[in-house]
């Protein structure tokens, strides 16, 4: 019931109001946090979010670990890690990142595969969970990369429904790492 009255009450569009920018959370007086690019974090998501390279590294080798046990997979490869801001993220995309009082949606982190290997990129200041999310998302677009046959997925699905069929398997990665994460608290 609690739940259901917060929804009918939630307005993402409120005048005057602010909203954490990780979890979408109505954000109270002056009990947030504002990073340097301008995105707003609440309490709860400031309690867990990663703010050294140190605790940033742990969280991906716990990730990296538990897909490799979870799946049955293995990432053969290095992977050039990097915490980044949501300016860079964006640019990365075209696209350029304007906070606003509202919770701004935008992209969370990339893969990349270049003539260098792997990277992937993070937007930094997450909460533990949400990294751990997007994390699992950009790793299995790594394994994609290194296990898929991309011209036999486009013929399969057609190149309109290539993006989907990649992102869909990434999506659920990610959501099924979550999931686990629930099942084990």
């Amino acid at each position: 019931k609690a739940a259901e009255e917060y929804a009918k009450s939630y307005d993402p569009q409120k005048t005057g109001a602010h909203f954490c920018d990780f979890c979408g959370v109505e954000l109270a007086g002056g009990e947030y946090d504002v990073l340097k690019d301008g995105r707003e974090r609440c309490g709860r998501c400031s309690a867990t979010a990663l703010r050294t390279g140190e605790e940033f590294k742990e969280i991906f080798k716990v990730v990296v670990r538990n897909m490799e046990i979870f799946y049955g997979i293995k990432i053969n490869t290095a992977i050039r890690v990097r915490m980044t801001d949501a300016n860079s993220i964006a640019k990365h995309f075209g696209e350029e990142f304007v906070p606003t009082p509202g919770p701004d949606g935008r992209v969370l982190g990339f893969a990349q595969k270049d003539v260098n290997g792997y990277s992937l990129y993070i937007e930094n200041g997450s909460p533990k969970l949400a990294a751990m999310a997007t994390i699992a998302h950009e790793l299995t677009h790594i394994w994609q990369y290194q296990n898929w046959d991309d011209k036999a997925v486009t013929e399969a699905y057609g190149a309109h429904n290539r993006l989907e069929v990649y992102e869909g398997m990434a999506k659920w990665a990610e959501i099924s790492r979550l999931a686990r994460t629930f099942r084990a608290e």
